[in-house]
């Protein structure tokens, strides 16, 4: 039995610049861990060297009462409300909800959401990185007025880094290698307060619920082929494996690409899981391989494809081609270009065809479903002489 851990809610108070406390429980199958109390050295301050993009400080003279950060000096604050001392949650992992607290109230205000109006208001700011890709869900709550939660990813000053602006509740995901600023502050500001100085009273307390999850996999939809069959990454949640029908070549399913298509030499019948393979061309421009050829339309087919390759045709030989259903658009080829495919013969209403070779040659058949569906079924291919 695979034991799945869920981590109990972990509240961390950042009122004050002193020792982090956080309630950490643990639940499993077996029911819920006596709570601990954990006491966490705040986190060393990290050298501003953050990459040739963000501004450095070498050089920059500030008054009294002032501090550098990326190349401007901005006024001095308590820990966690201005971009030179946030609050730095560090590395967060793991399947977990951090409920964070702060009081901006009496802070000067340093810098200007994107979706605030009028006078903008003090600032609280977050920073935290993740060791793997993460789904992220943020809200503020428990404020008596209307915040605003804006990301900026790589530097907390610069607009250009700006991810997000919102009053409302965010779902997004954070990557590895890359340092994350939440900033909240207030819609509106105080029009009573000397924008110069930037107090606002219409900040006050309030609670920054971050969740965590890290993805089962990533990015979603990815896949990868080994040996006999395919994994597939779907919805980032869930790692799904499908068969070959072949087997693998180059990373995936043989028949999956033009690049890689399943050889025929006389004759095959074979069973297959669409779900195996992806949808590498659409015949909707291609009127040559459908039942009306190249006077007709083209046939929209947004699912899944297979791709044979047919070498050493001799002129006067009869191929003939049968899918599992008439779902399919079967058209044989004399090159296969999935960008732009043409076909000296197709199909489109029968889920069969018989074409006789004229020129002796190398030859393709693509048999591409209409619609994106789970199905399996026996696909033949013979040739007769």
């Amino acid at each position: 039995m695979v034991k799945i851990w869920m981590p109990k809610v972990i509240s961390i108070s950042l009122v004050s610049a002193g020792l982090i406390f956080g309630v950490v429980g643990c639940e499993s199958d077996g029911g819920f861990d006596e709570h601990t109390l954990v006491e966490v050295d705040p986190i060393p301050e990290v050298s501003e060297e953050a990459g040739a993009e963000v501004p450095s400080c070498e050089g920059v003279s500030c008054e009294s009462g002032t501090r550098c950060v990326e190349g401007v000096c901005e006024a001095q604050t308590a820990k966690g409300y201005g971009c030179a001392d946030p609050f730095d949650l560090g590395l967060l992992n793991g399947e977990r909800v951090h409920v964070l607290e702060a009081s901006p109230q009496g802070q000067p205000n340093l810098l200007n959401t994107s979706c605030s109006v009028d006078n903008h208001s003090a600032q609280a700011i977050f920073t935290f990185q993740v060791e793997e890709p993460t789904k992220i869900d943020s809200r503020i709550l428990g404020s008596s007025h209307i915040l605003v939660q804006e990301l900026r990813v790589g530097s907390c000053t610069r607009a250009s880094a700006i991810e997000f602006c919102s009053i409302n509740a965010q779902h997004w995901t954070a990557l590895p290698g890359e340092d994350y600023f939440l900033i909240v502050e207030a819609r509106q500001g105080d029009p009573g307060v000397d924008s110069v100085v930037g107090e606002s009273g219409l900040i006050n307390d309030f609670k920054l619920e971050i969740a965590t999850r890290p993805f089962t996999c990533y990015p979603a939809g990815d896949r990868s082929c080994d040996g006999e069959g395919v994994q597939l990454c779907a919805g980032g949640d869930e790692i799904r494996s499908f068969g070959c029908a072949m087997g693998c070549n180059q990373g995936e399913c043989l028949g999956d690409s033009c690049q890689n298509p399943i050889e025929v030499n006389g004759s095959l019948s074979l069973q297959a899981d669409l779900n195996s393979f992806r949808n590498t061309m659409d015949f909707q421009t291609s009127p040559s391989c459908t039942s009306s050829g190249p006077t007709g339309s083209g046939t929209r087919t947004a699912g899944q494809d297979l791709v044979f390759h047919l070498p050493g045709l001799v002129g006067g030989q009869t191929v003939e081609v049968e899918a599992p259903d008439a779902s399919y658009v079967l058209g044989v080829m004399n090159e296969c270009n999935a960008g732009a495919p043409t076909c000296l013969v197709g199909d489109d209403k029968n889920g069969s065809l018989s074409w006789e070779v004229e020129r002796s040659g190398d030859y393709f058949v693509v048999a591409n479903r209409f619609t994106t569906t789970s199905s399996t079924g026996e696909f033949r291919i013979e040739v007769l002489d």
